[in-house]
């Protein structure tokens, strides 16, 4: 795929994105993700979500008082997919819709493994 195409297909994607994110809540690792999801057009209510465990369970029922699904935006190295994978069980268990497709479709199409990399 050239970059042109490349930068239409993740223009799009953003676009698509953006339409989900009016309904759920996007959840990134730290503030640099958010920051870069911002720039490049991402909108919508961002939640930084801490690696260390402690709190993921109350931060996700929070989530779920306002939201009936979340998008993952985390990055893809083994912190992320450890958290990704945390995440997802929690909300499975909440009976929260989760969205994940966006975040490895968007860090494929740029190239990288971490969202702030974007």
């Amino acid at each position: 795929m050239s970059n042109q195409n490349n930068i239409e297909a993740i223009k799009s994607l953003i676009d698509e994105l953006n339409g989900f994110a009016e309904n759920a809540a996007i959840l990134v690792e730290g503030k640099k993700d958010k920051q870069a999801l911002e720039q490049i057009g991402v909108k919508g209510d961002f939640y930084l979500i801490k690696q260390n465990g402690r709190g993921l369970i109350e931060a996700a029922e929070q989530i779920a008082k306002k939201y009936t699904m979340v998008i993952f935006m985390f990055d893809l190295d083994p912190a992320g997919r450890k958290l990704l994978k945390q995440m997802k069980q929690i909300f499975i268990k909440l009976g929260i819709k989760i969205e994940e497709s966006f975040m490895f479709r968007l860090l494929t199409l740029a190239n990288s493994q971490t969202v702030e990399g974007i």
